[in-house]
Formats: C-alpha cells, structure tokens, sequence
C-alpha cells in the first residue's frame, strides 16, 4: 500500500503532454530543458499527413532517448490517463482527452477575439 500512495503521490507532480506539430516539440523540449525529464510522466503524439514534416519522430526519439514513458494515439493508454492527477498539456491535439481535470490546451490562432491569447496562443484551463 505504501508503494501505491507513493507512486500516486510522485505522479501528481507529474506533467503529461498530448501534442503534435513543431509547437509541440519545441514546447517539450523547452519544457525538458527547464524543469528535466522527470518532471514528465507520459508523452502522447499522433503523426499528421497532412503536413509534410509534423515532429512525430522528433517528438518520440526526445521522449525515449530521455527515458519518457511515450504513447502514439492508437496504443493503449486509457489506463494511465484515467488515474493521472498531475497537469496535461494539450498542444496541437485534435481529439478528447479522457480525463480532462487539470488540463491546459493551448491553441494556436492568428485570429483576435475576446478569448485570452499568450503570444498566438489561447488558453483553455479546466478545473
């Protein structure tokens, strides 16, 4: 029992990214850079076809060369996103995230509105 509470209590101060794109890149490595790969708990990456260099490689050597547990969109990862409690990041991602409690989307848009933008980006936190 005491193995269990310590492995929830190191996940919660814990990050997982769900990104694609050179946004999302550099963002994690900035991220690795600053605050160490450790301070990561997982990293879910989709390839995209539609644009010609999309980071997905990029984005998978990074994580497994610094030891990040790391997921393609298609494998199985519901299980440990169903108990994670620390901060998501979602940069560039297209699909729902199961457990959105305590996650930040970030949003790239050239487009002004009433939303808040940082840089280009808008931010969406949910509670």
């Amino acid at each position: 029992m005491v193995n269990k509470i310590h492995k929830k209590k190191k996940c919660m101060n814990r990050i997982a990214f769900y990104i694609m794109s050179s946004r999302g890149f550099f963002v994690l490595n900035s991220f690795i850079q600053n605050y160490g790969a450790k301070s990561i708990a997982f990293v879910v990456c989709n390839k995209d076809k539609n644009i010609k260099k999309d980071f997905y490689s990029e984005i998978k050597a990074l994580s497994i060369k610094l030891g990040i547990t790391f997921f393609k969109k298609s494998d199985d990862y519901k299980e440990i996103e169903k108990d994670f409690e620390g901060y998501k990041f979602a940069i560039g991602w297209r699909w729902l995230i199961e457990n959105n409690n305590k996650l930040i989307v970030l949003h790239y848009s050239t487009q002004g509105s009433n939303e808040c933008y940082v840089g280009q980006f808008l931010i969406t936190v949910s509670k």
